[in-house]
This record gives structure tokens, sequence and C-alpha cells, in this order.
């Protein structure tokens, strides 16, 4: 869905989507629902890691052994969804993207609620070449935990250019993008607090 990558790109087209995803062996699952309806764009995610069992010795009060062995008592779950509501607008001959999002997290026996919002916006360079721009959580994404703490998701700006070309007749785009982040991640690339994270691609289209 269009919301969650550049709501500029929001067309009047109406598309559904739905993708579930499983990564370390099912142990961790993806979900997505998208709707571009008429200039309108809601994407649903959910990453999570569901049916954790919580465990407890038989006799609290006494050290692990074979006559006292831990049981299952509960299952828990770790979650995160959030709820992305794409808008587009042109403002003379500049367009962009406005993107408000609803975070629920669910961590154990602690639950949260957040907002935030994206903005994004393209330039077309010429005919050929596009340079998209998207600052996440630009004046940072609020999260409220039911125990009181409160915690923010930092700015990061994703910054990517694309460029049409054919090679053998056949349609192709190369996409050149990177993310920057204020965290202090200290990645491969990284200045200060601030870290890069580069990704190269490449889309064929090999029949219309």
């Amino acid at each position: 869905g269009f919301a969650f990558w550049n709501s500029v790109l929001i067309s009047s087209n109406e598309k559904l989507e739905i993708m579930h995803a499983e990564e370390y062996g099912g142990l961790l699952t993806y979900d997505s629902f998208s709707a571009d309806l008429n200039g309108f764009s809601c994407v649903l995610t959910r990453v999570a890691i569901d049916d954790i069992p919580m465990t407890a010795l038989q006799n609290p009060d006494s050290v692990l052994s074979a006559n006292n062995r831990p049981y299952k008592y509960k299952l828990l779950n770790n979650s995160d969804v959030v709820a992305y509501f794409g808008f587009q607008r042109k403002i003379s001959n500049f367009q962009v993207g406005i993107t408000p999002k609803i975070v629920f997290r669910n961590l154990a026996e602690e639950k949260a609620f957040g907002f935030g919002s994206d903005i994004s916006t393209i330039f077309n360079l010429n005919s050929n070449t596009s340079f998209a721009l998207k600052f996440r959580d630009f004046f940072t994404t609020q999260i409220f935990w039911s125990n009181g703490s409160h915690e923010f998701v930092n700015p990061s700006l994703d910054a990517e250019i694309s460029r049409n070309f054919t090679v053998f007749k056949k349609t192709t785009k190369l996409f050149l993008r990177t993310e920057i982040y204020v965290e202090n991640r200290q990645t491969n690339i990284y200045v200060s607090k601030f870290s890069i994270d580069p990704h190269l691609g490449l889309s064929v289209a090999i029949h219309p």
C-alpha cells in the first residue's frame, strides 16, 4: 500500500492486497492488509511472536531439579500493530503526501498506544528519473504504556532515486535508496548518532 511507502503515489486506481510472511521457522509472523481506494490509502500491519510459553517451577521455593521441573502456566504474545492512513495533495507544482499512523503494542503483559505521522514527496527530475523523500515520524512518534512509561521514536529520513531504462527491449528500473537514522545504531556506515543504511534494487518487466 502506498500509505506505507510514499503517499504521493496514491492514485485513483483501486487495489486490495493481503500478505502473510513467516521468518525463523514461523516464529516471527508478518501480516499486512492494504487498500488503495480513489485517492486514499490505508495499510494495516502486524508483526508478532505469538504463543510464547511462560513457565514456573512446581515448587517456587526450591531450586530447579529432576523433582522440581518447570511447567507452562500460560501463553503470551509480543506484537506491533500499526495502521497507516495516506493522503496526498498537490500544492502548485509541489506534491506532498501525509501519512498519519496509529500504533498498538503488546509486550508480554504490558500494552501501549501511540500515534505519529510521516511526510513524503517525489520530484520528477526528467522523464526517466525520479527522486523521492520520506520523513518518518517527523514530529516523533509518541508511545504511551499501560504501566505509565512513555517512549518516542526519533525522526528518520528515507531517500531514493530511481532511473528507467531499457535492456534487451525490457523495461528496467534501477533503485538506489538510503535510510538515515538518529539512533546511534553504529551500522557499517555511521557518523556520531547518524547511521546510514543503503539499499540497491533492480526491477525488470519480463512481461506486461
